[in-house]
């Protein structure tokens, strides 16, 4: 009745040994599925963040690009009228056979071209510039997007190690426990007796039981 105890406490043993190691991995799976799909939704954020960047950079470039030819549309009215005011006054003038006024007219407008191509140089190279700006600006909030998308998965990461390593100790201590109950248990009566006649000789007795 001893043994088939023990037998019955062994195989018990063993069941619940057993089912706390399926209870691991099924948790282990979990935590496995969980940091996957954080991984994932991460790299959908990022990836979500690029296309934004990607189509604000396209809106601001078309916005950008009507708004030149808008301005470019006002300048070259404006520099027709001035055209035709300084031809019209050239008539007249001309009408009045005053032909110094109607070369200063013609320096004049002259001069107006040359201000006007000059404006529309500096106006080119701001606009390149400001562009330029505006990549740069791109660029530097994507690589910070991907620098904080990076740290995120560092840190899950260095999480999920320190998981593992604390759900390895633990299985260490419990199956260091286990091992201790186990042999802490007497498993026979042959055993029992050595350990009395151990303790025997420990209290100096000289006989020896066989």
């Amino acid at each position: 009745e001893e043994e088939q105890a023990e037998a019955e406490a062994e195989a018990e043993r063993e069941a619940e040994a057993e089912a706390e190691e399926e209870q691991r991995e099924a948790e282990e799976e979990q935590r496995e599925a969980e940091r996957e799909e954080a991984a994932e939704e991460a790299a959908e954020e990022a990836q979500e963040a690029a296309d934004e960047a990607a189509y604000q950079r396209d809106v601001d470039a078309e916005q950008a690009e009507a708004d030149r030819e808008q301005e470019y549309a006002e300048d070259n009215a404006a520099a027709q009228d001035r055209a035709i005011a300084q031809e019209e006054y050239a008539e007249g003038n001309y009408a009045a056979g005053n032909a110094y006024e109607q070369q200063a007219n013609y320096d004049q407008q002259a001069a107006n071209d040359d201000a006007y191509d000059a404006n529309a140089e500096q106006y080119a190279a701001q606009q390149a510039e400001a562009r330029r700006e505006q990549d740069e600006a791109y660029a530097m909030e994507a690589r910070e997007r991907e620098r904080e998308a990076e740290e995120r998965r560092r840190r899950e990461e260095e999480e999920r190690r320190r998981l593992d390593a604390e759900e390895r100790e633990r299985i260490r201590r419990e199956d260091e426990q286990r091992q201790q109950q186990m042999d802490a248990e007497p498993t026979s009566g042959y055993e029992d007796g050595n350990n009395n006649n151990n303790q025997q000789k420990d209290d100096g007795c000289p006989c020896v039981v066989m």
